[in-house]
């Protein structure tokens, strides 16, 4: 299918007098992976996970997808192209789930002064958005931690060594935020 639709789109303009364009292929950010997202997230909460361990996995899948699609652009425009697309894409996966998202959590700091300066007030935090920036704090670290591995153990490989070391820290970390806290 695609094919014959790069063909039709490449052939069709000559008919009309237009010029003659080249369809290449076109990556782009697809609003159904953060409307899935948004649902798994949902459905997740109404099964009974905390909103921070979904945040967890929906900010490590959209770092992810950030820093995946940030590699395919191979010729830099702008300086830190790499880092603006992503956390463009981290944004704009992570900012629309997050109105689904409505759990918050509150921390007292009574550190000294009147209530309401900054040493004496209470903050407010939701619980998802903490869960995304643990998540992709978690994707960020998981290729460092699997180099580490490997120069420990002089340059082998465990199979699917990335892998491995990245979904068990999600794993590891979704579970602690479920039971322990």
């Amino acid at each position: 299918m695609k094919r014959k639709l790069t063909i039709l789109l490449t052939v069709v303009p000559i008919f009309l007098g237009a010029p003659i364009v080249f369809i290449v292929k076109a990556y782009a950010h697809c609003p159904l992976c953060v409307i899935g997202a948004g649902l798994a997230a949902t459905g997740a909460t109404f099964l009974g996970v905390k909103d921070i361990v979904v945040g967890i996995f929906i900010g490590a899948f959209a770092m992810s997808l950030g820093l995946w699609l940030s590699r395919l652009i191979t010729r830099q425009f702008i300086p830190k192209q790499r880092i603006i697309i992503a956390a463009v894409i981290f944004i704009t996966t992570v900012l629309p789930v997050m109105q689904f998202m409505d759990r918050y959590t509150s921390v007292y700091i009574s550190w000294g002064g009147e209530y309401g300066s900054i040493f004496n007030t209470t903050y407010i935090f939701n619980l998802y958005f903490i869960g995304t920036l643990l998540g992709a704090i978690i994707m960020l670290v998981s290729p460092a931690l699997s180099k580490k591995l490997s120069r420990l153990r002089k340059g082998k490989l465990i199979p699917y060594q990335g892998l491995l070391i990245t979904f068990s820290i999600l794993f590891i970390s979704g579970l602690f935020f479920q039971f322990a806290i």
